[in-house]
């Protein structure tokens, strides 16, 4: 089938740490890498998507639009999950999926969405997926059965002007909790407003309304994080604040 053109969907990906795994376990990494590479084609294939190119253990696809690259994406990250891989080359993928209108010749794609995707993919840690805003948008209403989105704030993607808020792919089969993004080592503006959302205190009889107040929470949160112009802290960094007075 020919290549997508005009509005599209790019999904970047890498594998964490994989140059201290080809130093310390060459020949492990070298038998992983070949798995690796056969599940992501695999994956990226059954859900009309393209491989453009390879860059060292990373992919660039491209998709005709936003729910076959969600898709795309989820299956892979499951597949990398469960498969036995040996201790010594345990293989975690970070992925990131942006759309836009990108300029299309020679068979490759260029422009600021294609910037932009790759940009996203640097934020994230192995066995975590993240959405640009555009991309969530596009999603939010058609996701597969059990997943979620989890809102992780705007965030500066280097050497891009415009900050992007980001979202995480979650899904109970997946991995839940990882670090806090990398941008937020990067220097911020600090006159900029931020805000979070504290948790909910089920205040019940029965106190049988937990999965309300947290749904509220991470609702009112959805809310503030299709704004621009506003810092705000991610639901899993203000959980630290539940139970407590």
């Amino acid at each position: 089938t020919p290549l997508p053109v005009g509005t599209v969907t790019f999904l970047f990906t890498d594998i964490e740490g994989s140059t201290k795994l080809w130093e310390q376990q060459r020949e492990a990494m070298r038998i992983a890498l070949a798995r690796h590479d056969a599940l992501m084609r695999q994956n990226i294939a059954q859900h009309s998507g393209h491989v453009i190119k390879t860059r060292g253990d990373g992919f660039h696809a491209v998709f005709a639009n936003a729910t076959d690259a969600l898709e795309a994406a989820l299956a892979a990250q499951m597949a990398l999950h469960t498969e036995p891989w040996p201790e010594a080359v345990f293989i975690r993928v970070r992925m990131a999926l942006h759309t836009g209108t990108a300029d299309f010749r020679d068979d490759d794609y260029y422009g600021p969405a294609v910037n932009r995707a790759s940009r996203l993919a640097g934020l994230g840690h192995g066995g975590q997926t993240l959405l640009s805003d555009v991309t969530h948008s596009l999603c939010r209403d058609l996701n597969p059965p059990g997943v979620t989105f989890n809102p992780l704030g705007e965030h500066i993607l280097k050497g891009l002007e415009r900050r992007e808020a980001v979202f995480e792919l979650r899904h109970p089969a997946l991995p839940q909790t990882f670090p806090a993004l990398q941008p937020l080592l990067a220097s911020i503006d600090e006159n900029t407003p931020s805000i979070a959302v504290l948790p909910f205190a089920d205040l019940s009889p029965e106190k049988d309304q937990e999965y309300f107040t947290d749904g509220l929470a991470e609702e009112l949160l959805n809310v503030l994080a299709r704004g621009h112009g506003l810092r705000w802290a991610s639901r899993r960094a203000a959980l630290y604040f539940k139970v407590k007075n």
